[in-house]
C-alpha cells in the first residue's frame, strides 16, 4: 500500500523530466519555425516592388499606345492587363500578409503555451516536493513522539512487570506463613500427644516448662506469620493497583502512539492520508491543467499547420499570375514585331515583363519553399505533439489508477489500525477493572488473622496459666524447653527472605 507511493513519486518525475524535455524541444522547433517565418516578411515586400513596376509598365504602355497611330488599343488592353495583373498580385500578396500574421500570431500564442506548460510542470514538481516534504515533516514528527511514546510505554511495562514479580514474590512468602502453620500445628499436635500420653502433675516444673515454652514460642511463630502475610497481602494488592495502572497508561501510550483521540475519533493514520489525499488530488488536477494545455497546444500547431495551408492557395494564384505574365510579354513582343519599327519601344517593354514574370516565378517558388518547409516542420511537431499526448494521457491514468489504489489501502489500514486500537482500549480497560474487582475481593487475610488472633489469644493463655506454675527464673530468662525446640524444629534452617 504506502510503500507503493515512493514508487509513485519516481513515476510522476520520470513524466515530468520527459514532459520537460519534450517541452524545450517542442519550444526550440516553434522558435525555428517562428525564425523560418519572419523571413516571409522580407519576401512580400518583393512583390511590393513588383506591383510597383508592373503599374509603371502599364503606364508607359498607355504612353506607348498613345503615340502608335495604329494597334493602339490593343496597346491599351496589354497596358490595363498589366495593370489587372497588378492589383491581383498586390491582393494575393496583401491575402498572404494577413493570413501570415495570423499563422505568426498563432505560432507565438503557441510558444506561450509552452511557457505555460513549463509553469505548469514547475508548479507540479513544487507541489509534490512541498507535499512529500509535509508528510515526511509529519512522520518525522510521528517518529519523534513515537519515540517517547514507547519510552513511556517500555516504563509502564516494566512497572508492570516489576508489579508482577512483587505479586509472585508475595505469593512465595504466603507459601513459607502456610509451612509455618503447618510448623506450628505439627508442634502443638506433638504437644498434645504428650500431654494425653503423659499424666499431668502440676508439681512437674519440667513439664509445665516445657508446655510454656512450645506455647510461647508457637504464639510467636503465629504473630510473625500473621505480620508477614498482613505485609504480603498489603504488597499484593498495592502491585496489582500498579499494574492496573500501569496496564490502563499502557493501553492510552498505544492510542497515543497511533495518533488517536477521544474528542475526534480519528488517528495520524487519518490525519496522514488527509495529507496524502490532499497532494493526490492537487497532483490529480495538475494533471488535468497540464493535459488540457496539452492538447491545446496540439490545437494551436494544428492551427497553424492550416492556416499556412489557406496561404498556399494565394501562392498558386501568384504563380498562376506569373504564367499569365510570361504569356503577356509573349503577346507583348508579337505586336512588338508588327507594329515595326514603331513598336521597338514595346519590344524593350516586352522583356521588362518578362522580367517581371520571371522575378515573380523566382519569389513565388522562394515563398512557396518556405512555406513547405514551415509546414512540413508544423506537421511534423503536430504529429508527434499528438502522439506524446496519447502515451502521457496513458500514463496520467495508470498513475492516478495508482494513486487510487495506494489511497484504498491507506483507508483500510487507518480503517484495521482504528479497530485495532478500540480492542487495545477495551481489552486495557476490561483488565483494569477486573484487576481492580479482584482487589476488592481480596478479605480471605482477614479471616485469616483472625483465627491467627485467637490461636495466638489461646496459646498466650496457655503460657500464663504455665507460668503461674514454675519459678519467675524459668518464664523470664532461662528456656532449655525453648532451645530443644528450635535445635530439633524442621523450620530452624528454613530462609524466610
Amino acid at each position: 500500500g504506502i510503500n507503493r507511493f515512493p514508487a509513485i513519486l519516481d513515476r510522476i518525475k520520470r513524466y515530468l523530466e520527459h514532459s520537460k524535455s519534450e517541452l524545450h524541444r517542442v519550444e526550440r522547433s516553434l522558435k525555428n519555425i517562428l525564425g523560418t517565418h519572419d523571413g516571409i516578411y522580407g519576401m512580400m515586400g518583393g512583390f511590393k516592388k513588383i506591383v510597383k513596376d508592373l503599374r509603371m509598365l502599364g503606364i508607359h504602355i498607355r504612353i506607348l499606345s498613345a503615340e502608335l497611330a495604329h494597334d493602339g488599343g490593343d496597346f491599351k488592353n496589354l497596358a490595363g492587363d498589366i495593370v489587372n495583373l497588378a492589383g491581383i498580385i498586390e491582393s494575393k500578396s496583401n491575402d498572404i500578409l494577413t493570413q501570415s500574421k495570423s499563422s505568426d500570431l498563432l505560432i507565438r500564442e503557441t510558444i506561450s503555451k509552452v511557457a505555460t506548460l513549463k509553469t505548469g510542470l514547475d508548479n507540479l514538481t513544487t507541489l509534490i516536493i512541498e507535499g512529500t516534504m509535509s508528510t515526511l515533516s509529519s512522520l518525522t514528527d510521528r517518529h519523534k513522539l513515537s519515540s517517547v511514546t514507547a519510552r513511556n510505554i517500555s516504563s509502564a511495562s516494566q512497572e508492570v512487570s516489576h508489579g508482577i514479580g512483587k505479586v509472585l514474590e508475595s505469593l512465595q512468602i504466603q507459601d513459607i506463613v502456610r509451612q509455618r502453620l503447618e510448623h506450628v500445628k505439627k508442634s502443638l499436635e506433638i504437644l498434645d500427644i504428650r500431654l494425653n500420653e503423659t499424666v499431668i502433675d502440676v508439681s512437674d516444673s519440667k513439664l509445665i516448662r516445657e508446655i510454656s515454652d512450645t506455647c510461647n514460642s508457637q504464639a510467636a511463630q503465629l504473630d510473625y506469620s500473621r505480620d508477614e502475610l498482613l505485609s504480603a497481602v498489603k504488597t499484593i494488592v498495592e502491585n496489582l493497583r500498579g499494574i492496573a495502572k500501569g496496564i490502563t497508561r499502557m493501553s492510552a501510550n498505544t492510542r497515543d502512539l497511533a495518533g488517536e483521540t477521544n474528542k475526534k475519533g480519528g488517528s495520524f493514520f487519518t490525519s496522514m492520508e488527509s495529507g496524502i489525499v490532499s497532494v493526490l488530488s492537487s497532483i490529480s488536477e495538475s494533471f488535468f491543467e497540464c493535459s488540457k494545455t496539452d492538447h491545446e497546444l496540439s490545437g494551436g500547431v494544428n492551427a497553424v499547420v492550416c492556416t499556412i495551408g489557406n496561404i498556399s492557395v494565394f501562392i498558386k494564384d501568384i504563380e498562376q499570375i506569373g504564367m499569365e505574365m510570361e504569356l503577356l510579354s509573349l503577346n507583348a513582343r508579337i505586336k512588338s514585331a508588327h507594329a515595326g519599327r514603331e513598336g521597338a519601344g514595346l519590344a524593350v517593354l516586352a522583356e521588362a515583363i518578362q522580367q517581371i514574370s520571371e522575378d515573380v516565378c523566382n519569389k513565388t517558388i522562394a515563398l512557396s519553399n518556405t512555406f513547405t518547409e514551415i509546414t512540413s516542420s508544423a506537421e511534423a511537431l503536430n504529429n508527434e505533439i499528438s502522439s506524446e499526448n496519447k502515451e502521457k494521457d496513458a500514463e496520467i491514468e495508470v498513475i492516478l489508477n495508482d494513486m487510487e489504489t495506494v489511497l484504498n489501502s491507506l483507508r483500510k489500514v487507518n480503517s484495521s489500525v482504528i479497530s485495532f486500537l478500540k480492542e487495545i482500549g477495551e481489552k486495557g480497560q476490561r483488565l483494569g477493572s477486573d484487576i481492580e474487582k479482584t482487589v476488592m475481593e481480596v478479605t480471605v487475610h482477614e479471616t485469616f488473622v483472625s483465627g491467627i488472633n485467637e490461636a495466638i489469644s489461646g496459646l498466650k493463655a496457655m503460657t500464663r496459666q504455665a507460668s503461674n506454675l514454675i519459678p519467675y527464673e524459668i518464664t523470664t530468662g532461662y528456656s532449655p524447653g525453648l532451645d530443644r525446640f528450635e535445635a530439633t524444629s524442621p523450620m530452624a534452617n528454613v530462609e524466610l527472605f
